[in-house]
């Protein structure tokens, strides 16, 4: 099965939006997917085969210029056991580490066996346990340079092109103007709840 592994983009949408049907991907976010796939924080790769189907999604988010939070990824039922997954996860570190991240977390259910040992085989370091809408996740971490090292001994994402590093490059300063804006209205915010008395 030839499978290219690329960023996704809004034109995606009706595609990733069928895959995801399939297990339930960032619930604080569903119905943003639009917005998912177009803000400067977000980054998105889509496995994509030979007739243009859409076979597999991963998408992370960046809180600060160093670090992300994996938003989660799926491979489509019919096509895993493939190496998608691994492929999808380590272009994701190898892009993020063009971006200047360094740190990748991810959390997990622990009810899904089949996702925990993925998981557990990408994020070495244990940080602990959430709760989560009832539900306990595990809550692992990665160096971004030694996830892509580890995933490319078996399944080999290969090199950036020079254009691809020149679009990261300007989405990494996108998102820090993001991050930055989107500090400033949360102390604003925070500065109006303390004018008006509230906790």
């Amino acid at each position: 099965l030839t499978v290219k592994i690329r960023v996704a983009d809004w034109r995606d949408r009706d595609m990733v939006q069928r895959l995801r049907a399939q297990i339930m991907l960032f619930p604080a976010l569903d119905g943003g997917l639009y917005e998912l796939l177009r803000w400067p924080i977000f980054l998105n790769h889509v496995a994509v085969k030979a007739d243009g189907g859409i076979i597999g999604f991963t998408s992370a988010s960046l809180f600060s210029a160093a670090a992300a939070e994996s938003n989660g990824l799926v491979v489509d039922e019919h096509h895993r056991q493939q190496g998608i997954a691994s492929r999808l996860r380590g272009t994701q570190a190898r892009d993020l580490g063009l971006m200047g991240v360094h740190r990748l977390y991810c959390s997990v259910d622990i009810g899904n066996v089949e996702a925990v040992v993925m998981v557990k085989s990408h994020f070495p370091e244990h940080l602990g346990l959430l709760a989560v809408d009832g539900h306990t996740h595990l809550y692992q971490a990665a160096d971004v340079t030694d996830l892509e090292t580890q995933i490319n001994l078996k399944h080999p994402v290969g090199a950036a092109t020079e254009l691809h590093k020149e679009r990261l490059k300007q989405k990494a300063e996108g998102a820090k103007a993001h991050l930055a804006q989107m500090q400033t209205a949360s102390e604003v915010a925070q500065a109006k709840i303390r004018l008006r008395g509230e906790n």
